[in-house]
């Protein structure tokens, strides 16, 4: 139930490496990407000895510097010239697995409160509130073997945010007056997430571990775990960590900036030079032990998740994979376990009506071993007969061992690994500096940008040697179900689980190749022709002649040198979003229309070519993004599914049943998020929520569908975009198939927008009632118009407010984890929003603390320094006005452009420009 609060005098008055498995495939991310070449940019003569080559792409033209320091500390400069942020990140090579016995989250704990002042910037938001006024952000997090600390700011405010940076590094004070504030906050982060499943999962996985393996050990921290004990507190025990662990020879700085490499070196020299260096050789966290004692194993583990879900996930101890990044044999092999073409163990399932998706790869990894994954997402069938399941598994995996390990599907994949690395996609400056320190602990420093791409020698003795370790006798089974048997609570989350031996007797017994079950066949999507179309690139978007029904977008864009490209099809129509019933029979008809598409479009995600289908508030939205070459197949094939959709009983009632659990699950996200959600709800009409649609979803039957899709698209209005390495003949020949697919029997019509409501005078603030122990507030205030002047002097209000309302509420007042100020903008219309999720406080506190906060923030403004002033300024039009880094980004902006019919494609300019405007009275007054 949503509250809302009012006035009683006054009634009328809510984010990044180099590659991930999912799905048992390689998505290729946007980070790294590029065919190698060698680069060593020259240094004066007395720092010669200290260079390596670092192979990077033949398509990248940033340069790189590899060093390191008197101290032992490693070091990749990056320089950019085109860049217009910078940052900076520092690994360090221990994390929660080094927790003292009864100090667990003790490195967590550390992490926070490196942040919080040092000798030379002593105040706790110095930091903080510079990488703020510079148009940046910055975080951190806490691994089992390793700590990330990385931030961005405009490049043009590298030096000084490098100098406080450096700091954390070299002398922290660990102020007194915030190790008990900073504990507080340690714990609202565990309570934040007691009810995440994920958090859950793995808390349970961990009593299921060998007690002597150090990953098994609670990684947060509480109040408990880190409280003063009688002649040990818990500051001593911090300051003994740090000097212990935070040594220069293990930590890895990666530094991102537009200037020479010269100039790069001859900031990070001096600053970072003093680090200390130790021995840590013994006290670092190694192991021999294996996480799961042989004695243990196969082992069958239960537990109730708090969402309504059904998953299997079998782990399996495999030898170390690090050592063998040059070959790959897990990623081998989770290609062919996580296939979803024909022939697949996921379709052979899926068939049974046992599962609805499946994923594979790498779990976890050191020096000792690795674990393998295989996690399946059963049906309420697949859960009662999970056995079968594992059997079926187990007959796949015996499928691989019963046939040759061919050569053209190491080669398949090696081929698609070049590509992704030969055609890179740039990141954000914070998440490739911060993936980069992450893996310089793991590869030698020449290969730390091409490894994870790397697939160079076909072993099959060597894949076969990994193949061997999936085996029953090697198991771990993890399932999760709301009535799974459980007999025990974990004690950190509460979670219920039992751990018991796994009687692989039937498994084994049932497990033999199926006919059904085939290995893939050669991928007809991999690219062929990756050359780049000829000719400049268009400077915005064209409408295409000769399409007076659709409206139809093109832009030749080749600033990103890669043959890619995005086409985006909007199919509005009235129908779609008319009340809940059309709502959620829409939603059924696109799930439908990708599970159809599976089997063929999986290749082509392979092959790096995607396709999205989703519904948004005016019908459908259908994407493709990737390489550019085979678009057309995909597209022809996805309209041809949509207007020839095979209406399936069987699956028909899973997406029924299946949306009405996403939909019962969507009332147990976190309370700040859930508040978000009841909030957007509020404010957009028409909306329906998800009572609503529970009560559409209860009696619609399969014939209610087929009745409903002919007047779904009786009426359309069609939007596309064509942007990338395509030519204007082929941008016209995909919008011809669509108009031919689609409007040969249907009839155009103009769809509107949904409406933003006004907020009310006198709603003081939005509450909720949530199945978590935490407390959730959102105080929301909206701009007075959708005009450019609003959306900047909100914008530029947002970006100095929100660090300062989270100093006041988070570190002083500790009244939670989660605080921030962030934009609300929804539909053109500006609003900001302030949100608290919090242990113990209730909402009217938070609320009376918001309002002091405000009363007080405009004197803030009234006495803040021209200087500081203009800095926002600054940083707010650099972030408005920031390049895009992908042709993603660019295609996104553009279709945002489109959707709020401005064909100009300059609102962020616009924007900007009215900052740039704004005086210091001005903004005074707005506030």
């Amino acid at each position: 139930m949503t509250t809302l609060y009012w006035k009683k005098t006054d009634r009328t008055r809510l984010q990044k490496l180099a590659f991930r498995f999912t799905s048992g495939t390689l998505l290729l991310s946007l980070l790294l990407i590029g065919g190698c070449q060698s680069l060593m940019t020259p240094k004066p003569d007395s720092q010669q000895e200290e260079e390596v080559e670092v192979i990077k792409s033949e398509n990248d033209q940033r340069e790189y510097r590899a060093l390191e320091l008197d101290n032992g500390l490693r070091v990749l400069l990056i320089s950019d010239p085109d860049t217009d942020k910078a940052s900076a990140a520092m690994d360090v090579a221990v994390g929660s697995g080094s927790d003292p016995v009864g100090r667990e989250g003790l490195a967590h704990f550390l992490e926070h409160m490196l942040f919080l002042g040092t000798e030379k910037y002593p105040e706790a938001d110095e930091y903080q509130s510079f990488i703020n006024q510079h148009g940046g952000g910055h975080n951190a997090y806490t691994a089992y073997d390793h700590t990330n600390y990385f931030f961005e700011v405009d490049a043009e405010a590298l030096e000084p945010a490098l100098d406080r940076f450096s700091q954390q590094f070299v002398a922290p004070l660990f102020t007194p007056e915030y190790v008990q504030r900073e504990i507080n906050a340690v714990h609202s982060e565990y309570t934040a997430k007691i009810k995440d499943d994920g958090r859950r999962f793995f808390s349970v996985l961990k009593e299921s571990m060998n007690p002597e393996h150090p990953m098994a050990k609670f990684s947060v921290g509480t109040w408990t775990t880190l409280a003063d004990r009688e002649e040990q507190p818990i500051r001593k025990d911090l300051i003994e960590f740090y000097n212990t662990y935070y040594s220069a020879d293990i930590m890895s700085l990666v530094v991102y900036g537009k200037e020479p490499l010269d100039t790069l070196e001859s900031w990070i020299r001096p600053r970072f030079s003093d680090v200390p260096a130790h021995d840590t050789g013994d006290a670092r966290t190694y192991t021999r032990e294996n996480i799961w004692k042989k004695e243990q194993l196969p082992l069958l583990v239960t537990t109730r998740p708090i969402k309504e879900k059904r998953s299997l996930t079998l782990l399996f101890s495999t030898p170390p994979t690090r050592p063998e990044y040059r070959t790959k044999p897990l990623y081998y092999l989770s290609n062919l376990i996580g296939h979803e073409g024909e022939g697949s163990l996921l379709s052979w399932l899926k068939d049974q009506q046992l599962a609805e998706g499946l994923s594979a790869g790498l779990f976890s990894a050191d020096d000792n071993e690795s674990v393998f994954s295989i996690n399946i997402q059963l049906s309420p069938d697949g859960y009662a007969n999970w056995e079968r399941v594992v059997a079926d598994t187990f007959a796949y995996i015996e499928l691989l061992k019963s046939n040759p390990l061919d050569q053209w599907r190491f080669e398949e994949q090696r081929t698609m690994l070049q590509t992704a690395f030969r055609f890179q996609d740039k990141a954000a400056p914070i998440h490739y500096a911060s993936g980069i320190a992450s893996r310089m602990k793991d590869f030698k420093t020449p290969e730390v940008l091409v490894a994870p791409y790397l697939m160079e020698d076909f072993r099959p003795d060597n894949i076969r040697r990994f193949l061997d370790a999936l085996n029953p006798e090697n198991l771990v089974t993890l399932i999760q179900a709301p009535d799974a048997e459980v007999d025990k609570e974990d004690p950190w989350y509460n979670a219920a689980y039992a751990i018991r031996p796994l009687d692989t007797a039937a498994i084994q017994a049932a497990a033999s190749p199926s006919p059904e079950l085939a290995l893939p066949v050669p991928n007809p999507f991999i690219p062929e022709d990756l050359s780049l179309l000829e000719g400049d690139s268009l400077p915005l978007p064209v409408r295409l002649a000769g399409f007076e029904d659709i409206e139809a977008w093109y832009a030749r864009e080749l600033t990103f040198k890669a043959p890619k490209a995005s086409f985006y099809l909007s199919i509005r129509t009235p129908e779609a979003n008319r009340n809940a019933r059309s709502l959620v029979l829409t939603e059924l008809y696109a799930s439908l229309a990708r599970e159809q598409l599976t089997e063929f479009a999986y290749p082509a995600s392979l092959a790096g070519l995607d396709f999205r289908l989703y519904k948004h508030q005016r019908g459908l939205t259908l994407r493709i993004d990737g390489f550019s070459e085979k678009q057309g197949v995909l597209l022809k094939e996805i309209l041809k599914t949509l207007t020839e959709l095979n209406y399936d009983p069987e699956l028909f009632e899973r997406f029924r049943q299946d949306l009405a659990r996403d939909l019962r699950n969507s009332l147990k996200n976190k309370p700040f998020e859930r508040l978000a959600t009841l909030t957007r709800g509020y404010l957009i009409h028409p909306y329906w929520n998800e009572t609503q649609q529970l009560e559409a979803l209860e009696d619609l039957s399969l014939e209610d569908l087929k009745a409903f899709v002919p007047e779904l698209f009786e009426r359309l209005d069609l939007v596309t975009l064509s942007i990338g390495n395509v030519s204007e003949s082929v941008a016209t020949e995909n919008n011809r198939i669509v108009r031919e697919e689609l409007l040969e029997t249907h009839k155009p019509v103009q769809v509107r927008k949904s409406q933003i409501r006004r907020l009310p005078a006198g709603l003081q603030y939005f509450s909720a009632d949530t199945q978590h122990p935490d407390v959730a507030y959102l105080k929301l205030v909206q701009g007075p118009s959708k005009g450019y002047p609003d959306r900047a002097m909100m914008g530029l209000i947002s970006q100095i407010i929100g660090p300062a309302y989270y100093n006041q509420i988070r570190t002083e007042a500790q009244m939670g984890y989660v605080v921030f100020a962030t934009p609300f903008t929804m539909m053109e219309v500006p609003a900001l929003a302030f949100i608290v999720q919090s242990p113990g406080t209730p909402a009217a506190e938070i609320h009376s603390a918001t309002r002091e906060f405000l009363s007080q923030f405009e004197n803030v403004l009234k006495t803040m320094p021209s200087e500081e002033f203009s800095r926002h300024k600054e940083a707010l039009i650099t972030r408005l006005t920031e390049e895009d880094k992908t042709l993603e980004q660019r295609a996104d902006r553009y279709w945002t452009e489109i959707d709020v019919g401005n064909p100009q494609f300059n609102s962020t300019q616009k924007v900007a420009d009215e900052v740039a405007a704004i005086g210091q009275e001005d903004l005074i007054r707005h506030f």
